[in-house]
């Protein structure tokens, strides 16, 4: 059965299920969950980023949130939150570890669709390094700094190296998913926030 999602109007009144093509093919508002693990390391905020299976449908080959996915009808945002960490990172996290940052309202358009989403944004610090599991929707993780990742949105390149293969690449804008600047600033601001940088 293909997956259902609960869609909204823009003001966020809830008006029905629809299939989840269905919702992006007409840009139906929905709710996503969203988990960005970050860290400090000597003294500097880290932030982590999946890198995508080349076979996912959307974006593949792109670097994008730690892990997130969309809120099933039947699902609340943590319980999906908790499902999506699992299913892509290989983690099981408790829920009282997730940092709710707030909702931040999103479009974006492609060629193939119309993704509409009020974004539900969790922070997980991270104590030690997590056991991360290759998945079938994601092949890697790469760590960079929240400066350097601001240079990058500021439209530098920077070297980064993923954490399961040990491959070092060079990274810009390009390589990431798409996002608002007023999404990454969102999130950037939230992180600094957090560890009071």
């Amino acid at each position: 059965m293909a997956e259902q999602l609960t869609v909204f109007d823009r003001q966020g009144n809830e008006i029905g299920v629809e299939e989840r093509e269905k919702v992006h093919t007409e840009g139906l508002w929905h709710h996503t969950f969203q988990c960005w693990f970050v860290e400090v390391i000597a003294g500097e905020p880290y932030i982590y980023f999946q890198h995508r299976s080349k076979d996912k449908k959307d974006f593949p080959d792109k670097l994008d949130i730690t892990a997130a996915g969309h809120i099933g009808a039947e699902e609340s945002i943590v319980e999906a939150g908790v499902r999506e960490i699992v299913e892509e990172l290989g983690i099981e996290v408790s829920a009282s570890d997730l940092q709710y940052q707030g909702c931040f309202r999103e479009e974006i358009h492609t060629g193939t669709m119309i993704d509409r989403e009020f974004c539900h944004i969790f922070l997980y610090p991270l104590q030690k390094l997590p056991d991360f599991q290759v998945t079938e929707e994601v092949s890697d993780i790469m760590r960079l700094s929240l400066e350097g990742f601001e240079e990058i949105l500021q439209g530098q390149s920077k070297n980064g190296r993923y954490l399961m293969s040990g491959l070092e690449k060079t990274i810009s804008l390009d390589d990431f998913c798409p996002h608002s600047q007023g999404y990454f600033s969102f999130i950037i601001k939230a992180t600094r926030k957090l560890f009071a940088f």
